[in-house]
């Protein structure tokens, strides 16, 4: 995968650029509110047409203006192609891919392999539930996007039972609700649980490299209710489980259980990291997880992903800054930090500064 070529027109603050990538590490300089997240920003839409930031459109067209544009030329599976995707405040956005409109924002997914590194994701660990699942979900409908078919199912199916549950339900209606919440919830911790097979023993192997082998990570997905090995079994425990507790839903007024209440556990040396881990112990962590997730994504799609490493240098030290870029050696990156120096330089560097919403290359 490589991003050859990017067009913003009225997004965030860029009135219009266009701006034409490199192989290696691609570095965007510049003082803090200058543009260079708001870049990363439309590169990332192209993975899911999602920003890491916001979920309002009319949050990233700038202001004043109607419309946001954001065009990407690329790579990817052996073949050059392009995608585009428009904006609007008061309407859906209007995606194409090599020219050709979309009808569903599922058909973008996996086209655009990409892995994102933020201050956001570097507090996995200590975050919210939701920033975890967040990481489940973004990751996983990346690798295998029929994932992202089944999520959107089961969430309206959540939304629609927690309407319910704020008037007076029936019994009978919760049952309807419970069965399609477990139909596709099921599918879900399926794919949950055999992503997290995948994941836990490559995070495992990076964070020994980087922290040494008295350190030993454990990853592991913690669903709300017992998981199965097959969608069928699974599907019968969790229709269960939401009937069990549909006298406490009732009573509270609001779903108590389902995959929407998943979460994921850190352990280092058996021990909670969240409870008992060092501010570097749980850096080491996230890092070692983040490109165990970049290496998983290239053994599903067969491609290696663009990686965007978004102002987090600075929270690492000397050990954890080099491990991060020695390990996506050969791959592209878009890297952005306050200052052009702050990075160690490599001969596949191209350096940008970015000023005002403009960018410029820099020698």
């Amino acid at each position: 995968m490589q991003i050859n070529r990017l067009f913003l027109q009225n997004f965030r603050n860029y009135e219009m650029q266009d701006i034409s990538f490199r192989p290696g590490v691609n570095i965007f300089y510049g003082d803090n509110a200058q543009g260079k997240t708001n870049l990363l920003e439309a590169l990332w839409l192209f993975t899911a047409a999602k920003s890491f930031r916001t979920q309002k459109d009319s949050e990233m067209i700038r202001f004043g203006a109607k419309e946001a544009k954001v065009l990407a030329e690329f790579s990817a599976f052996g073949r050059e192609t392009n995608a585009e995707i428009t904006l609007y405040s008061e309407k859906r956005k209007l995606l194409r891919l090599g020219g050709a409109p979309l009808t569903k924002t599922s058909e973008l997914l996996g086209q655009f392999p990409a892995v994102l590194f933020s201050p956001d994701e570097l507090h996995i660990i200590t975050g919210a539930p939701e920033v975890r699942r967040r990481f489940m979900d973004s990751a996983i409908s990346a690798a295998r996007p029929a994932y992202y078919g089944a999520l959107r199912n089961y969430m309206r199916s959540w939304k629609q039972k927690n309407m319910l549950l704020k008037s007076e339900p029936k019994k009978e209606d919760l049952t309807v609700w419970n069965m399609q919440m477990a139909q596709s919830g099921a599918l879900l911790m399926q794919y949950r649980k055999n992503f997290f097979e995948k994941l836990a023993p490559l995070s495992e192997e990076m964070h020994k490299k980087v922290a040494g082998k008295t350190e030993i990570l454990s990853v592991q997905y913690a669903p709300s209710v017992k998981t199965a090995d097959s969608k069928e079994e699974q599907e019968e425990i969790l229709f269960a489980a939401l009937e069990k507790k549909r006298e406490a839903e009732i009573y509270q007024g609001l779903s108590l259980l389902g995959p929407h209440r998943d979460e994921i556990r850190f352990f280092i040396n058996d021990l909670d990291a969240r409870a008992f881990a060092s501010q570097g112990q749980m850096r080491t962590a996230a890092v070692s997880l983040k490109i165990a997730q970049g290496m998983l994504l290239e053994a599903e799609t067969g491609e290696e992903p663009c990686i965007f490493l978004d102002d987090i240098l600075g929270e690492l030290d000397i050990k954890r800054r080099t491990f991060l870029l020695e390990s996506m050696e050969n791959k592209q990156i878009f890297l952005t930090c306050t200052e052009k120096n702050g990075v160690e330089p490599r001969r596949d560097c191209t350096y940008f500064e970015v000023s005002g919403g403009k960018i410029c290359i820099s020698t």
